[in-house]
């Protein structure tokens, strides 16, 4: 399984490409590991994968997006795609919308298998109905916060100089990093409760960040 994959960055960003394009198996691409602004996620290295048959592609939102109609679309543009795609190579892919669907494809197809996942919440889980919406669009985790403080916690705030100008807010507070807010908590219970999880990898490693968002989700699931 590949936790994150990002086929459809071409969507939030253009210049990365055209997502999953099969290229002419006589003329393949150069490999490198220098591909960095470059899409690399071709067709034909998901096809028949043996080393990652079940691939969860995480669909972006924009850093600084404010219109949670904005996001969803972007969002669903996204998933529309990865859907679209799917459908028509249906002998190679398949989209699983639920843990069910994801077992029955893997034991009975040989198909590699999408499973949708969203890579920045901003402006997305403000409400539980938002929660359900995802969920019935196979969504099967978000990461509630990414590369910029936003109204669910703080970002992780890195050394470098391009992290730290994405996510100035976050840069300038310095040891005041923000943590999990109450509205991200709130999240992720919304979350929880539509059975999609959060994904804590980018908030900032404040003890009321992190630590905390992981109390919050076990403690949702024992509920």
């Amino acid at each position: 399984m590949d936790l994150q994959i990002h086929t459809t960055m071409h969507v939030p960003y253009p210049f990365f490409g055209k997502g999953l394009k099969y290229f002419d198996e006589e003329d393949p691409p150069p490999l490198t590991y220098r591909h960095q602004f470059r899409n690399v996620n071709y067709a034909n290295f998901q096809r028949g994968n043996k080393g990652a048959r079940i691939i969860i592609n995480g669909a972006l939102t924009g850093e600084y997006i404010s219109s949670p109609i904005k996001a969803r679309r972007l969002i669903m543009e996204q998933v529309a795609y990865v859907n679209r795609f799917a459908e028509a190579n249906a002998n190679d892919f398949v989209v699983a919308r639920n843990p069910s669907e994801v077992r029955h494809y893997l034991q009975h197809t040989d198909k590699t298998i999408i499973i949708h996942s969203i890579e920045g919440g901003k402006e997305l889980v403000n409400s539980r109905n938002d929660a359900l919406f995802w969920a019935e669009q196979g969504v099967a985790f978000i990461t509630l916060v990414h590369l910029v403080d936003s109204e669910h916690g703080g970002a992780a705030i890195l050394p470098q100089l391009a992290p730290g100008i994405i996510n100035l807010e976050g840069t300038c507070n310095g040891k005041q990093e923000k943590g999990l807010t109450e509205h991200g908590k709130q999240a992720i219970l919304w979350l929880a409760d539509a059975c999609i999880m959060t994904d804590i990898t980018h908030m900032n490693d404040r003890r009321t960040s992190c630590r905390s968002a992981a109390c919050i989700f076990r403690a949702a699931c024992r509920a």
